[in-house]
């Protein structure tokens, strides 16, 4: 059996209804030299009978022995991967199906990581902020294909920049390069954060001109009811529409591997993953340690995420709060106050007075930076976060109401970001999205070049 170009690894759990509409907009592609790879997490057997149903040599169907936490399970399913490139590909997102045939070009001119732009899909039964069926577009593009030096992505990864990271969702990855990263580290997906990892783990296997992004809406990626982001995004400061017990259930099953490896702060918090993947790519890739995470910024947007100013959290409790307020407080004062900042930056970003508002609160935190008593913490931020959210209901209105304004042609825009209505293109699942995508994002960008 000749060896595919590439595989299209399609890590799946108990969701036959999206797995459904992906694999078969996945096929839509007239490309034939890859293989879409299924790799079931111990489901029952509707995940099976989808893949049965669909007759198309192209693809193939792997099983777990039991539940796996979803880093073993992709470490069993590229384990399974045979073609000379890979594409990692959720169960509920999905490629449009002109990208294979621009992957194989440029793996012909010798790029070893290929990166794509993708939108961002709420399925039809998302029920959350935006609501079901609409698709996110979060920037214009240019249709060209760039390439940028390594040590920049690396860079701007620690400033919290991560406009053109190859997140390993939305990459094709030479095989080999996943294989020297496995025998370097011992594995190649790490938890809590295994899109961030992985990728840093690739860059510090790459050489400069070996990595290309096409600049082009290429994909989806997409969220429902059922999705694992979903624990994080559907859940607000209150906690309704949050999904607690999944979020737990999603954790414990990883049993007791260690988050974060060489990590100070082991929080859950989602912006620590991204702090906790630097730390540990730091630690196998020695060279980068004098390159420091821009600590300030960092910190800000886990304080709000801790206490709801963002989406709240439901994988942190009181064990974590104790932690994060340990750690602040023993960081340098300068460091503390534009942590706080940075918190009130990102949770005022729609304020008609923006500068008054940063001007208040900075001259509380400033008057209480400088107490030497950790006593102080949990007094600062309950008053800080609830000032906050008080002005915000009294003058910009609830966390639903804020910003919301209706623009033409199906596009609606909440807090600032263009969500496109599906329906009024007659799409109403991720199958015909995938068939339409390069039209909607047409309609948001006529001017941008195409890739040929």
């Amino acid at each position: 059996m000749k060896r595919p170009k590439i595989s299209i690894i399609v890590p799946t759990c108990d969701r036959p209804n999206l797995l459904d509409g992906t694999l078969r907009g996945l096929l839509l592609t007239d490309y034939t030299d890859c293989e879409v790879l299924v790799s079931d997490n111990f489901s029952d057997p509707r995940t099976k009978a989808v893949v049965d149903a669909i007759p198309d040599p192209r693809l193939r169907y792997v099983r777990t022995a039991c539940r796996m936490g979803l880093c073993d399970h992709w470490e069993f399913a590229i384990a399974h991967a045979v073609g000379e490139y890979f594409i990692i590909n959720g169960d509920d997102d999905g490629l449009t199906p002109d990208l294979l045939p621009k992957l194989d070009a440029l793996i012909r001119e010798g790029y070893q990581l290929i990166s794509w732009i993708t939108a961002l899909y709420f399925h039809p039964d998302w029920d959350h902020d935006e609501g079901g069926n609409v698709l996110q577009i979060s920037r214009p593009v240019s249709g060209e294909i760039f390439t940028f030096p390594i040590g920049k992505i690396i860079t701007e990864y620690t400033r919290l920049r991560r406009d053109f990271f190859p997140e390993i969702t939305r990459v094709c990855c030479k095989l080999s390069l996943a294989h020297s990263v496995i025998r370097r580290t011992g594995r190649f997906f790490w938890p809590l954060s295994v899109d961030l990892t992985s990728s840093l783990l690739l860059l510090g296997e790459l050489k400069d001109g070996e990595f290309a992004l096409i600049d082009s809406y290429m994909g989806y990626g997409g969220r429902s009811k059922v999705s694992n982001a979903a624990a994080y995004e559907r859940c607000t400061k209150s906690g309704v529409g949050g999904d607690m017990e999944r979020a737990d259930r999603f954790y414990k099953e990883h049993g007791d591997i260690d988050f974060w490896p060489w990590h100070p702060l082991k929080t859950k918090a989602y912006w620590n993953g991204h702090a906790a993947a630097w730390s540990l790519f730091c630690h196998w890739h020695g060279e980068w340690t004098t390159c420091k995470m821009d600590t300030p910024v960092l910190l800000g947007r886990i304080l709000a995420e801790v206490y709801g100013i963002t989406n709240a959290n439901p994988f942190l409790n009181d064990n974590d709060l104790t932690h994060i307020n340990s750690y602040v407080w023993r960081l340098p004062s300068d460091e503390i106050r534009n942590a706080y900042i940075e918190c009130l930056k990102l949770c005022s970003y729609a304020h008609a007075d923006l500068q008054e508002v940063m001007r208040q609160s900075s001259l509380f935190i400033n008057s209480r930076i400088d107490r030497d008593d950790t006593a102080f913490v949990l007094s600062i931020h309950a008053a800080f976060t609830r000032g906050l959210e008080e002005w915000l209901n009294k003058t910009q209105g609830t966390p639903q109401q804020r910003n919301v304004e209706h623009r033409p042609h199906g596009v609606k825009r909440v807090n600032g970001v263009d969500f496109f209505m599906c329906d009024s293109l007659s799409i109403s699942n991720g199958f015909e999205l995938t068939q339409k995508l390069r039209e909607i994002s047409d309609l948001f960008f006529p001017g941008a070049k195409k890739t040929d």
